[in-house]
């Protein structure tokens, strides 16, 4: 499908205009649709890159050079002569397509090589030069000195204006004048079609003949040994049965007695010399309709009275031969749509609002002593702020030490990268230490060492808070902020925003975004529906001291909240009621659509060179993508599904796609890596999917073969140990063949949070010591599952 691709951005190069480009697995023909600017491509077999060039070249012409009115008005006057201006108007159009663009020349005659040697134009066993005058000029014009067509000198005028051609108006006037002499062309041959006909009806009658004779094929069945046994033994059976049905006590048949074996020889080999007749037949039959086909086609001829091209009619029918019979339908869709994002983003500032957004309460605990429950203590808001600061020093604290310890890592992997690309530069100047070697030696002159500067480098995350994540929201709030600590040391921007289907504003405003882009929509155009969808602005690197120390404090509660709220036991249950943390489904699709402008705004922003995105997951999306098909009477919107067609994403000139067909509903993966490519191509960025697993042997295996699509259980990747790495690391990663660059497997739950690690020894000798420290320090990396990714990511 990347070849189909390339080839519409080479139509629309080629065109000079914004045509649009339709792969129609129903189109039995290349078409270009003069009026509406539409370049319609069938879905083709595997074939070549010149006969794909052909085709588009010449449908391009079209483009160019077939005024829409003119075609129109000259086919519904006289649809009789549309074979005549197929003709002359081909080789007007393609004469003038290779002289604006010359390359196209070697394209066209491979390609016409390719579709002769397949005789696409029938003309394979017959004598070319016998043949009426339109499929002699057809021929001339479309394969050259290959066919080697011969003209008469009043012919050759003709065909020389024919290569002259310049205006609609030429063509007109030279088809109405081929359509005279073809029909003169007619006259004189009588006698031929005369020969024509009473052929044909020889064939024909011939035919008949030996359908007569050939009667019924037998049945496969008939050539079974053991099958005929048992047939003969239910014969036998039926015939013993008495008026009711009963067979007598010492009623006996041998299926395999030498008597029923002889009959049943004899039944097999007549059913097998009767199969044999029918089939030689049947060849007979098929030859005398190919005979038969080619008579009528140039019979077909003098039958319209000259008023027929043979070999444009074969060529037509031929090109059926080169569809994919297979292909699925394709569906269309324009993501360049405007779509104000900043509708739909809740920033910081508005989201850890404890004014507005927060309603602080704690839940009574179960005292298993004494069997009920003991009330919990309501925290004011100001205490609940006040211990959100504390549970963030803290936090600081603990896991500052290992994020300087990281920084340098990554400072020292971004060195190491930067020598491994340096460069020796000489300088001009002479080396005068190495005049004495100027016999052994050109290499006389001093020398620098060219060290590139980095790129910069830029990060977005998106979190999926989705309802399944309850159980990994603490853990994975941890790794991001850890994220956040880690990019902020090393001075890369960054933006870490949650998506939800469940963060209605507080405060909306006059338009409703969802309203706001309703306008304007033409056919085609993706549709954002989700009133519900929000980007909830997590963290960012533009966050000043204030709102990042309460951003911290505040996502230090909402971690209490989402670890205790379903643990009854825990000795402190604190929550905020915000609805913007609420977890409901799993908006993918929209997230993915929306964030190419995301991406935009921030490397604007930043001026960043190399974007890293990455989409923290544990399921596929929940919602749906919407096409835009019409407004109804009422003005609703009625949209278009993918379901059981290929998504295509428009972007410009590009035109994005998979392989894949997509499914019904929920989790629709193959639209989800559509919008996915499409992210990568429009954002230049490196797209990466962390996904969480439940930590269990059969749900990482599931994972794992649908990533690697369809690999079974003995798969050598996973036999090799990529499960014994991933215990082993709590993560592992596969490679998949659309969307993502890379997903990585991460252990979900109680393996994903950071904690708080202690230093272990099992004594004071030096070996128990050194091996306490140095398993200390692993479990402090292997903690931090997502900064550790992060540096070799970005390093």
């Amino acid at each position: 499908m990347n070849d189909i691709n390339n080839k519409s951005v080479l139509a629309k190069l080629l065109a000079k205009e914004d045509i649009t480009i339709v792969h129609d697995p129903k189109m039995p023909t290349a078409a270009f649709d003069v009026k509406n600017r539409n370049l319609y491509l069938p879905v083709f077999k595997k074939m070549s890159s010149d006969l794909y060039d052909l085709f588009i070249g010449h449908e391009v012409g079209h483009a160019h050079f077939t005024p829409e009115e003119g075609w129109h008005d000259a086919v519904c006057d006289n649809p009789s002569l549309k074979g005549f201006y197929n003709v002359i108007e081909d080789a007007r159009i393609e004469r003038k397509i290779k002289e604006m663009y010359p390359g196209l020349s070697s394209n066209f005659y491979k390609g016409y090589k390719e579709l002769f040697d397949k005789d696409f134009f029938g003309i394979a066993d017959k004598d070319v030069n016998k043949l009426p005058l339109v499929d002699r000029i057809n021929i001339h014009f479309k394969l050259g000195h290959l066919a080697g067509v011969q003209f008469k000198d009043t012919e050759q005028e003709f065909v020389d204006r024919i290569a002259k051609a310049e205006t609609w108006d030429d063509v007109k006037a030279l088809s109405n004048e081929l359509a005279e002499k073809s029909a003169e062309e007619a006259k004189e041959k009588q006698e031929e079609a005369q020969e024509l006909k009473d052929l044909l009806d020889e064939l024909k009658e011939k035919m008949g003949d030996i359908q007569e004779s050939q009667g019924e094929r037998p049945a496969d069945s008939e050539t079974d040994e053991w099958n005929q046994r048992y047939e003969m033994e239910q014969e036998a059976y039926e015939a013993a049965e008495d008026e009711d049905g009963n067979v007598p006590e010492d009623f006996e048949f041998d299926r395999y007695s030498d008597e029923i074996t002889e009959k049943v020889k004899e039944k097999v080999e007549k059913a097998e010399k009767e199969i044999q007749d029918f089939e030689e037949k049947q060849a007979e039959i098929d030859k005398l309709k190919e005979e038969i086909a080619d008579v009528e086609d140039d019979y077909e001829f003098h039958e319209k009275k000259g008023q027929h091209s043979q070999t444009d009619s074969n060529f037509r029918k031929n090109e059926i031969e080169l569809l994919d019979e297979n292909a699925k339908d394709n569906i269309y869709m324009n993501l360049g749509t405007d779509i104000n994002v900043s509708d739909v983003i809740i920033e910081m500032d508005e989201l850890y609002d404890w004014e507005h957004c927060a309603e602080v309460s704690t839940r009574s605990k179960w005292d298993n002593e004494n069997g009920t429950y003991i009330d919990g203590v309501d925290l004011t808001k100001d205490q609940t702020k006040a211990l959100g600061k504390t549970l963030a020093k803290q936090y600081i604290d603990n896991n500052q030490p290992i994020i300087n310890q990281m920084a340098q890592q990554f400072e020292l992997r971004k060195a190491a990268t930067g020598f491994k690309k340096a460069r020796i530069s000489k300088t001009g100047k002479l080396n005068e230490d190495k005049l004495w070697a100027y016999k052994l030696t050109e290499d006389l002159f001093q020398q620098t060492q060219v060290v590139p500067n980095g790129k910069n480098h830029g990060i977005l995350m998106y979190v999926d808070m989705s309802g399944s994540m309850y159980q990994n929201m603490e853990g994975t709030i941890e790794q991001a902020i850890n994220v956040a600590l880690f990019c902020r040391k090393v001075g890369i921007p960054f933006d870490v925003y949650g998506f939800s289907d469940a963060g209605r504003r507080r405060h909306q405003d006059d338009v409703d975004p969802i309203q706001r882009n309703m306008v304007d929509l033409k056919e085609g155009d993706y549709v954002f529906q989700d009133t519900g969808f929000r980007y909830v602005q997590l963290l960012s690197s533009r966050a000043k001291k204030s709102s990042w120390d309460n951003a911290l404090a505040y996502l230090m509660i909402m971690m209490k909240g989402y670890s205790n709220r379903y643990d009854y036991d825990s000795d402190e249950v604190v929550y905020i009621h915000n609805t913007y943390f609420n977890l409901s489904g799993t908006p993918l699709n929209t997230a993915v659509a929306l964030a190419p402008e995301m991406a935009k705004a921030f490397t604007k922003a930043y001026n960043v060179e190399k974007l890293s995105t990455i989409f923290l997951t544990d399921g596929g999306a929940t919602d749906n993508v919407n096409i835009f098909k019409e407004k109804d009477d009422q003005g609703r919107i009625r949209c278009e599904s993918t379901y059981g067609k290929k998504l295509n994403i428009r972007i410009g000139a590009q035109t994005v796609s998979t392989d894949q067909e997509s499914g019904y509903g929920y989790r629709n993966e193959a639209d989800t890596n559509v919008l996915l490519e499409a992210y990568k191509r429009v954002s230049g960025s490196r797209l990466f999917n962390f996904h969480i697993v439940k930590p269990n042997k059969r749900e990482f295996f599931n994972e794992y073969r649908r990533i690697v699509k369809g690999s079974d259980y003995m798969d050598e990747e996973w036999e090799k140990g990529w499960y014994k790495d991933l215990l082993k690391n709590k993560f592992n990663s596969a490679t998949p063949k659309f969307g993502f660059d890379t997903v990585l497997l991460i252990k979900g739950q109680k393996d994903l949070e950071v904690g708080v690690q202690e230093l272990e020894v099992k004594s004071n000798s030096k070996g128990d010591l050194m091996r306490g420290f140095r398993n200390f320090n692993k479990n402090k990396k292997s903690s931090r599952t997502f900064v550790n990714q992060v540096i070799e990511l970005v390093a």
